[in-house]
């Protein structure tokens, strides 16, 4: 017996989420949905997303599974998605689920740390790196500043690299200070 309660789902999101014809904006939106309403019946098919051919189910899959319902055993699907997935949304939204995911397991803290200022460091596209600092920013308690970031994010410029340092190995640290 399912004793989620619908706070933010529609009577047809089941139907929508499952339906591997329907448009994936719509299915994502629906399992979207579905997460915030604790409709756990479908972590396997959020599994299965994790892999998809389209992004923006591996978007959803790594933000609800990692993001919203902490789910420790996809932890290690969200750092590889984070550093090898061929999409920077896929990539970005990996980053803020692992963020997400030590509010409930503090023990992996300075992990998801260190794999968001690598990924900081190495990621080609602005928006993927962008999203690392705003979230070491959540991490350190700046949300003021995170908030605050100004448009059309320059690592260069925007980054306080003072508080990524502890956590870049020496070959990090001399590309952060070289320029890009």
């Amino acid at each position: 017996m399912n004793t989620a309660q619908h706070y933010k789902s529609e009577p047809g999101d089941k139907n929508i989420a499952r339906d591997s014809n329907a448009n994936p904006v719509d299915r994502a939106n629906a399992i979207s949905n579905l997460t915030v309403d604790g409709f756990f019946e479908f972590e396997p098919l959020l599994a299965e997303w994790l892999y998809d051919t389209s992004y923006i189910l591996r978007s959803e899959a790594v933000r609800s599974l990692v993001g919203m319902w902490k789910k420790a055993r996809y932890f290690e699907d969200a750092v590889r998605m984070l550093h090898t997935d061929s999409e920077w949304e896929v990539r970005a939204d990996a980053a803020f689920a692992l963020s997400m995911y030590t509010t409930y397991d503090k023990n992996q803290r300075e992990r998801v740390m260190r794999e968001l200022a690598n990924r900081l460091v190495t990621d080609k596209d602005w928006a993927v790196q962008q999203r690392c600092y705003e979230e070491l920013l959540r991490l350190h308690g700046r949300d003021e500043e995170r908030v605050n970031l100004p448009n059309h994010f320059n690592p260069d410029r925007d980054v306080d690299w003072e508080l990524i340092k502890p956590y870049l190995n020496s070959s990090q640290l001399l590309r952060s200070q070289s320029p890009r």
